[in-house]
């Protein structure tokens, strides 16, 4: 991990069920690989609103599908 972590995403991240741990993880990686000046900060509705459309995402398989293009 390169950037610095705000604990308090950390432990949202860590209350969440395994799979969608990973899920956020892959994107939080993601945020950071793309624009290493992003801050972590908690906006706690706007943090639930990102990460439920990430979980939804996930469902369809989404977020594979930017990971691929990302790493294309």
């Amino acid at each position: 991990m390169s950037y610095v972590a705000d604990p308090r995403v950390d432990r949202y991240i860590e209350a969440l069920p395994e799979w969608q741990r990973s899920v956020c993880q892959v994107v939080r990686g993601l945020v950071h690989d793309c624009d290493p000046q992003v801050t972590e900060t908690i906006n706690s509705r706007a943090l639930r609103e990102i990460f439920k459309h990430i979980i939804s995402n996930n469902r369809h398989g989404g977020w594979r599908k930017l990971k691929n293009e990302y790493h294309e």
